[in-house]
């Protein structure tokens, strides 16, 4: 049973990471008007997931140390909840909930390979 626990753990991660990716991308949508919306919806989640998959997934070429590692996570998963709060804010409150309860597991269940490799 712990098993499956942690591999939902593992799975929830990765939504968490898409939807913060999602939130980013709805939020510059709607911050712009016309143009610079839809080029803040498009790049503001490229430059998120480019930063994440260079330097804070588990694959990253060029890992930080573990105190830069945590200040990019909570960055990369915190700021999303944080710029929904104006415009959603019970779903921005359900998902920094489910990050902050991914995080709690990952730290009780010692999942740290879901971090680094």
């Amino acid at each position: 049973m712990i098993r499956l626990l942690r591999k939902l753990n593992a799975a929830l991660r990765f939504t968490l990471e898409l939807m913060g990716l999602t939130a980013i991308g709805y939020w510059g949508f709607h911050m712009g008007n016309g143009w610079m919306g839809w080029l803040s919806g498009i790049t503001l989640p490229l430059l998120f997931a480019t930063v994440w998959g260079m330097f804070g997934s588990p694959r990253a070429p060029f890992p930080l140390p573990q105190n830069g590692r945590l200040m990019l996570e909570a960055l990369i998963f915190g700021l999303p909840g944080a710029l929904l709060l104006g415009l959603m804010p019970v779903k921005a409150i359900i998902y920094l909930v489910g990050v902050v309860l991914n995080r709690v597991l990952i730290v009780y269940w010692k999942q740290e390979n879901l971090i680094h490799t």
